[in-house]
């Protein structure tokens, strides 16, 4: 993709779910490391993806996904109900010169309501910080 919109954002504080800091008895690893699988057998691999995600507020805006490089309905990852899963791909800048890939994850389902506020886009980030 080479049509990038650039949108300064804010990182804020999450649960702690997603990378398992929050000690959920539900998600023991935390989600990304219980869902890993289940995306690999969909053919999205993100080993080299660090198991948690970035909170970026990017409020007052909000962003809507037009098209996704992936999308996976009805995932039963857990003893939660399925949800629908669809990952965009980003660009995290740090700096003028600096960029690392990215998703940003959108999940549907039950626990939508204990994600991210509207303006907050939930992002994974490949583990090589250059």
């Amino acid at each position: 993709m080479t049509n990038w919109v650039q949108i300064k954002g804010l990182v804020k504080k999450g649960y702690g779910v997603a990378s398992g800091k929050a000690k959920d008895p539900r998600f023991p690893s935390g989600t990304i490391e219980m869902q890993k699988p289940f995306f690999q057998e969909r053919g999205l691999d993100l080993s080299n993806y660090f198991p948690g995600t970035i909170n970026i507020s990017i409020a007052p805006y909000q962003y809507k996904i037009k098209q996704a490089k992936y999308t996976f309905k009805n995932v039963k990852w857990s003893a939660e109900p399925a949800e629908d899963f669809s990952f965009c791909d980003c660009q995290i800048w740090l700096n003028q010169e600096k960029s690392q890939p990215g998703f940003i994850v959108t999940v549907q389902g039950v626990r939508l309501r204990r994600t991210a506020p509207r303006g907050v886009a939930k992002v994974l980030r490949e583990i090589r910080w250059a």
